[in-house]
This record gives structure tokens, C-alpha cells and sequence, in this order.
């Protein structure tokens, strides 16, 4: 089965990975790259970096980051208290495999594992389009 294509119109939309686990993220940096300009922060440090020097449209955080005495949680408040426009999606990725989190309020979506190429490709054009 062939993974469907985003939209052109969502080719120039920036994605931010914020995950710590090297196989999700590079997992997700192959779905997308193709169809989205990426960014990775492996630490808060970057997120804040990264926030400051580009627009984003869309975030992916582990459920369970946390750098620097940061965790997922304050990178959600951070991300939307600078997003004063609330433009900026933000999409939950839990920890494990086979692990279900479903969408909290401060989530916008949410991946559970194991997600496939369709599934992470069809979640954000859902996204950016509503």
C-alpha cells in the first residue's frame, strides 16, 4: 500500500520533532521529510532556540520528555504561551510500543504506537487542513 502525499500547499509547513528515543525519531524524520521541512530539538534548550528563530506548524513531543528539568507538559505551556495566535498543532507520541494515550486536552492529536507512514502522514494533513 502506497503512503498517500500531502497536499502542495502543506509542502512549506516546518514540523518540530521533540523526542528523545532515536528510533521514533528517525522513524517520523523518514514519513515526513519528503513532504515537510523538519526541525529536532534534542533538548529544551533547542526548543526554545528553535521557537524563537522559526515559525512552526506543527510539534511532535514524546509524552514523556524531559531535558534541563523540563518536561512535556511545561514544553506544552511554553509552546502555546508563545503560539498567542494558536496556530501551532501539537501532537502527542507516547514512550512505548503498543502504549495508548489518547488526545489530552493540551494535545491537539496523538500517535500510538506502532504508527504507520499512512497514519502519521494522514494525522498532520488532517491537522494543517482544519
Amino acid at each position: 500500500m502506497e503512503a498517500k502525499k500531502i497536499t502542495s500547499q502543506n509542502s512549506n509547513k516546518k514540523i518540530l520533532i521533540i523526542e528523545g528515543d532515536f528510533i521514533n525519531s528517525f522513524m517520523l524524520k523518514q514519513y515526513l521529510e519528503d513532504d515537510f521541512k523538519m526541525l529536532y530539538a534534542r533538548d529544551s534548550h533547542e526548543v526554545v532556540k528553535i521557537m524563537n528563530e522559526h515559525f512552526i506548524d506543527v510539534v511532535l513531543l514524546n509524552t514523556e520528555y524531559e531535558s534541563f528539568g523540563l518536561n512535556a507538559t511545561d514544553l506544552v505551556k511554553y509552546i502555546k504561551k508563545k503560539d498567542i495566535n494558536n496556530q501551532i498543532k501539537i501532537v502527542a507520541i507516547p514512550n512505548h510500543k503498543n502504549e495508548s494515550i489518547g488526545v489530552h486536552k493540551q494535545y491537539d492529536a496523538s500517535l500510538n504506537h506502532p504508527f504507520s507512514k499512512d497514519e502519521v502522514v494522514e494525522n498532520i494533513g488532517k491537522l494543517l487542513n482544519s
